[in-house]
């Protein structure tokens, strides 16, 4: 039946926002594998209600966490970002517009002599296959943070975007951002944002599976 239905979509959801919440936190902290378990074990403990936990789940939930961030650790790229000495992780950024404001939290911006690099990382549940139509889902959201970066910082060169899905660490996508690029999505926001303020948005129903913000990824959260 429906309400079936719904709960058991609701606990997935709840599952993977836990998992996804834990393992963000696991990359910005940058813990140890040797603290792995530990930490995820506290933090799951912290964030599901005490009348809610089960001592089963919440270890099928270490195991899972324990073996994508391994997984990742064990990554060619990886190994590669790692090298890197300048950066800042869960970098929130304010940027004022003309008649309004932009706000974003980056999971991981590199600083190098040519550039920056944003890195975001996807805990989807994905397939080799799903990659690419999946990273053009997020597209919008990592042009929007190339936005943030170059009205944030001065004279930036060098712009990439290196998107990363935990369980697929080495069949990452990353692009280059062209100047050009982001004055026709600032057009685009600008819009958006104008039509927003002025109700005059339509709404994308098509997007509603993808978006985070959906009712069972059916429904606009909007009435």
């Amino acid at each position: 039946n429906k309400i079936s239905e719904s709960n058991d979509y609701y606990e997935v959801s709840r599952f993977a926002e836990v998992k996804g919440s834990i393992i963000h936190e696991i990359l910005q902290f940058e813990i140890k594998e040797n603290d792995l378990s530990e930490y995820t074990k506290q933090k799951i403990k912290q964030i599901i209600p005490l009348d809610e936990y089960d001592e089963t789940l919440a270890q099928n939930l270490v195991d899972e966490i324990n073996t994508e961030v391994k997984m990742y650790y064990d990554s060619k790229i990886y190994e590669r970002i790692k090298n890197y000495r300048e950066y800042l992780n869960e970098k929130q950024f304010y940027v004022k517009k003309e008649n309004y404001f932009l706000f974003g939290i980056i999971d991981k911006l590199i600083i190098y002599e040519d550039g920056y690099i944003i890195v975001d990382y996807k805990t989807d549940n994905i397939k080799p296959d799903e990659i690419k139509v999946r990273a053009n889902e997020y597209l919008t959201q990592l042009k929007f943070y190339a936005l943030l970066v170059t009205k944030y910082f001065v004279n930036v060169s060098k712009l990439k975007i290196l998107l990363i899905f935990t369980k697929q660490p080495d069949n990452f996508i990353e692009e280059e951002i062209s100047p050009d690029e982001l004055k026709i999505f600032e057009s685009q926001l600008d819009k958006m944002a104008f039509e927003m303020r002025s109700l005059s948005l339509i709404k994308n129903k098509n997007h509603c599976s993808f978006c985070s913000f959906s009712i069972n990824k059916k429904d606009c959260i909007i009435a």
